[in-house]
């Protein structure tokens, strides 16, 4: 059974879905998307919405770059074969989704998500040692009401830190779990009030005492940007910039250099489409910086971001057209945006990109590909100043498969994660 309860949006009444056991049907249009995902007016789960709307109903519809080096390596020396490395689920008729995944050594990642147990949502970590992918034990704040993962950023083989959100009986708080040794915690993160909906879905730490999350909470008049910050110590609250208090500001993935030098990215709502939505921290204070979008009518919305320096980004997302949704790939070079041709599974069907990971040589991008009747998966590589799509493996051609994010130690050594449905949902995990 479904319970909903329902919020204002800048553009319609937003029903916040909660899971019963079993996942929910779709009932709304086809169109309109929110954070890190699909948005179908009627569902705003951050990250989740983009697997759990993909996962049940798949209706929905290389490149000149600079600032990334290729130095010593030749096209033929950066391809790599991809395969689906077996990864545990908690149970079976259960729903397993991975939504984050952090790589700090070929063989030690960490990915995190969530699972459906009984009438509610658990959060799920999982742990690759060189030889297998297993289940570690991960803290809830109720095992009655539903906790997800959507992001995890690693240090070291003991220093991981995980975000996402879980309900409180009220409305939807921010949730930041941190790892040490084996053993992971929950640890204090502010909210901007306890009934107030508020939701983390990025995060970066470029070291252990100092880590950035990202995400939106709801304001008096829509949703606003969140960022929170550790400093080693506690977690707190950063000033952060909106492009208005009435359009709706949503932040999806982070990626930082420095603990004083991030970039973010997601989208924003200006009352009939959503542009991208990009900030950065130089410093000691955020801004938003100008980011291009693909036509001036349709929905553009960035996902994920990787930078191998201050000056070189590259983010990823997709946007929509009169007939189709296409992959939507940006790259930062001395202090610009600018949007980069790239490859597309097919002219027609849906092709969207949700994570990104670069090193000083490449960046792979991953998502998916609807082809009219699956989803497959889609994953994109630089390599140079081109992007190209690569080959990437499916459980089945005929049901759906998505990867949602990747992690790259360096241009052959890639983890990507996300899930494949059969008859439930599962963990997917594919490595180069």
């Amino acid at each position: 059974m479904i319970s909903s309860r329902s919020r204002e949006s800048s553009s319609s009444t937003v029903h916040l879905v909660t899971h019963s056991g079993e996942p929910p049907a779709l009932t709304g249009t086809c169109g309109q998307r929110h954070w890190g995902g699909w948005r179908a007016q009627i569902i705003w789960r951050p990250k989740a919405v983009r697997s759990l709307t993909l996962a049940l109903v798949a209706f929905l519809f290389g490149t000149a770059i600079t600032g990334f080096e290729v130095e010593g390596s030749s096209a033929a020396e950066m391809v790599a074969h991809w395969s689906i490395v077996p990864s545990p689920n908690t149970g079976s008729g259960r729903y397993d989704f991975m939504e984050g995944v952090s790589c700090i050594s070929a063989s030690n990642c960490t990915a995190v998500g969530y699972y459906y147990q009984n009438s509610n949502v658990q959060t799920l970590i999982e742990r690759w040692n060189g030889t297998g992918w297993s289940i570690v034990a991960s803290p809830d704040t109720s095992t009655n009401l539903d906790n997800y993962l959507n992001d995890v950023s690693c240090t070291s083989s003991s220093g991981c830190t995980a975000v996402g959100y879980h309900f409180n009986g009220i409305a939807d708080q921010t949730l930041i779990e941190r790892s040490k040794g084996s053993a992971w915690s929950i640890v204090p993160s502010p909210d901007m009030g306890a009934s107030q909906s508020e939701y983390l879905s990025g995060v970066s730490c470029p070291s252990r005492d100092a880590c950035t999350a990202v995400g939106a909470f709801k304001g008096a008049a829509a949703y606003q940007v969140l960022i929170e910050q550790w400093n080693g110590t506690r977690w707190s609250i950063v000033r952060s910039h909106d492009t208005g208090t009435t359009e709706g500001n949503y932040l999806s993935g982070v990626s930082c250099v420095a603990g004083n030098t991030c970039t973010a990215v997601g989208d924003y709502f200006t009352g009939t489409a959503f542009r991208t939505l990009v900030e950065r921290r130089l410093g000691t204070s955020w801004s938003i910086t100008s980011s291009p979008n693909m036509g001036h009518s349709y929905d553009n919305k960035l996902t994920g971001v990787s930078c191998t320096t201050r000056s070189a980004c590259a983010a990823v997302g997709d946007y929509d057209t009169a007939t189709s949704k296409r992959a939507l790939i940006e790259h930062f070079d001395k202090d610009v945006w600018s949007i980069v041709a790239s490859p597309n599974a097919g002219p027609k069907g849906a092709d969207y990109l949700n994570g990104i990971s670069c090193t000083s040589k490449a960046c792979i991008a991953v998502g998916a590909h609807f082809t009219g009747s699956a989803s497959l998966t889609l994953i994109e590589r630089r390599v140079g100043s081109y992007w190209s799509i690569i080959p990437s493996p499916n459980v089945s051609t005929k049901k759906t498969n998505s990867l949602n994010a990747v992690s790259c130690t360096s241009p052959l050594a890639c983890t990507a994660v996300g899930y494949y449905s059969l008859v439930a949902d599962h963990t997917l995990v594919t490595k180069s």
